[in-house]
């Protein structure tokens, strides 16, 4: 079973679109790179991620209503950024977006995956923001539906197997 994490820096959720959620946070310790694409040779765009963590959390958001797919986007969101992360190829355009980034928002903390970049020192976090309560258990964890606990599962093993550690965070409307 694994552990529900707590972000460091993350704000409270008033229900807003999740990209005013990203753009929202103010925090020193993290970096928001949402909508921030990187274009690959050969192959289709991808985010890097929603926000990164000076204690090197990749998170990747998405609010969580009444359907599964948006669950099922998430985890294979999060799948993709760790296999491109973790490609020597790519890393490098991710690395550039992170500065870009960093010093579009006048961040002072280095964000850096480069050089030295191990995925076992990284953390790939699935944040889900619950719009009903009801969704959320009294251990705080989300209640995800089947075929996107499937989705969570499969993925989680592939991110595990790159020697990501993965963790779910989780937030209900305040």
């Amino acid at each position: 079973n694994m552990k529900i994490e707590t972000i460091s820096g993350v704000s409270e959720w008033d229900g807003c679109s999740e990209g005013d959620y990203n753009e929202n946070q103010k925090d020193d310790s993290l970096l928001v790179l949402d909508e921030n694409f990187v274009y690959p040779e050969h192959r289709d765009r991808f985010e890097v991620c929603d926000l990164l963590t000076h204690d090197k959390h990749i998170v990747h958001v998405k609010i969580y209503g009444v359907a599964s797919q948006p669950l099922g986007h998430l985890f294979n969101q999060g799948m993709l950024s760790a296999q491109c992360m973790a490609d020597d190829e790519i890393r490098p355009l991710i690395q550039e977006k992170i500065k870009e980034a960093q010093t579009e928002d006048a961040k002072v903390t280095d964000f850096s995956i480069e050089p030295g970049f191990r995925p076992e020192d990284y953390t790939v976090t699935f944040l889900i923001l619950c719009s009903d309560k009801n969704r959320i258990g009294t251990d705080g964890r989300p209640k995800i539906p089947f075929l996107a606990k499937a989705v969570f599962k499969e993925n989680c093993a592939i991110i595990n197997g790159l020697r990501y550690k993965v963790t779910l965070a989780c937030i209900g409307k305040s």
